[in-house]
């Protein structure tokens, strides 16, 4: 609890961006990142091209989103944590609804609120993704799929 709690700090302090240009919606239970958003289409672009068969061998990670099985690990860890029975499995990376689904609880749980950049950023570099330099490089990437996106 304490390491989510200075992580917070940190990103708060160290965020390039401010909170304001988010695509997160609210609802009555939990945030979700709108599943049709322009930015989680900008990051699908850029970790599959959109091919939900994508597989990169070299770190097994598969689908849409490229999720890991550690990803997969750590979604379930979260939803146990929040005492929520639900459960993926390392199948449901292929599935691109569910993918989304596990995009939408790792960001509502490291960064809540956060703006594009933050978001594009842990998803590429996890949870201290926000405050990695090695991260910039995606984020320009994500910013040019929806740079792109937004002109056609």
């Amino acid at each position: 609890m304490v390491r989510v709690i200075v992580l917070v700090i940190v990103l708060i302090i160290k965020s390039p961006c401010n909170n304001t240009s988010s695509a997160v919606l609210s609802n009555s239970t939990h945030n979700i990142i709108a599943k049709n958003s322009e930015l989680l289409d900008a990051i699908i672009q850029v970790e599959s091209g959109g091919d939900p068969t994508k597989h990169a061998k070299g770190e097994d990670a598969v689908g849409c989103l490229q999720i890991r099985k550690i990803m997969i690990r750590d979604v379930n860890r979260i939803l146990k944590k929040q005492k929520n029975k639900k459960r993926y499995k390392y199948k449901d990376r292929w599935d691109c609804e569910k993918s989304k689904e596990i995009f939408d609880i790792v960001i509502e749980y490291y960064l809540p609120g956060a703006c594009d950049e933050d978001i594009a950023r842990l998803w590429n570099g996890g949870p201290r993704g926000p405050v990695k330099d090695n991260t910039r490089r995606y984020w320009r990437k994500v910013l040019r799929k929806l740079k792109k996106a937004k002109y056609e």
